[in-house]
């Protein structure tokens, strides 16, 4: 396991590791060995449940771009977003598509990420407006796709509205914080894009751009040290 986990990453060793990490995966299948002789190493190895290693296939086979492989494994897991998404950039757009509204569908369904990704999905804003809603306002990836949308169209008002609500909810996006910035600076409110990028740098110092925005707000507030 430990030897699949270092050689993921090289290029040269990518195709031995898929098929070390598959081998532990059709272990759990392997009856020879008796349940109770397994449960007696069950603690003292630290053997990972099979989930965890179809997800860490899954996440290696997305790496090299085998999408269908990946959404097989994820699927089979539960992982539905996951799965869903491999799906689409398999290039199979309408069965992916199907899949999420099949699974948005179902009653007593509380995934509101599954409405955002149909939202990319179809390009469509209205599944984010969706996913706010039904979540009482505590999707924190609804507002942030209704601010980016909003940013866009232009309506930097509404904009800045969402992203701050999504920020609310979850603050660790460097990325969502950096195109706040960008709204208030195209609103002219150089003190709120002030507090947007410092917070962006926060998260992440090396964003070069953020570092430039920032002191340019300076320069419009006169600022000068």
């Amino acid at each position: 396991m430990f030897r699949s986990r270092n050689e993921a990453d090289r290029t040269k060793t990518a195709e031995k590791c898929m098929k070390q990490l598959q081998a532990l995966i059709d272990q759990f299948r392997d009856q020879d060995v008796p349940t109770l002789e397994k449960i007696d190493y069950a603690f003292c190895t630290q053997y990972p449940m099979s989930w965890g290693i179809k997800k860490e296939l899954a996440d290696l086979y997305k790496k090299i771009g085998i999408f269908m492989s990946a959404h097989e494994l994820l699927e089979s897991v539960g992982l539905h977003e996951e799965s869903i998404k491999c799906l689409f950039m398999a290039g199979r757009q309408a069965p992916a598509i199907k899949m999420a509204e099949e699974l948005a569908a179902k009653p007593g369904f509380r995934n509101y990420n599954i409405f955002c990704l149909m939202g990319e999905m179809k390009c469509d804003h209205t599944f984010y407006q969706r996913a706010w809603d039904e979540s009482d306002g505590k999707c924190s990836r609804a507002a942030r796709s209704l601010g980016r949308y909003y940013f866009f169209v232009p309506d930097y008002a509404k904009s800045i509205e969402f992203f701050e609500k999504g920020l609310k909810i979850n603050k660790l996006y460097p990325d969502t914080w950096f195109t706040l910035g960008c709204a208030y600076m195209k609103s002219e409110d150089y003190k709120g894009a002030s507090y947007a990028f410092g917070s962006c740098l926060q998260i992440d110092n090396k964003l070069q751009d953020a570092w430039a925005n920032l002191a340019n707000c300076y320069l419009a507030q006169k600022k000068h040290f």
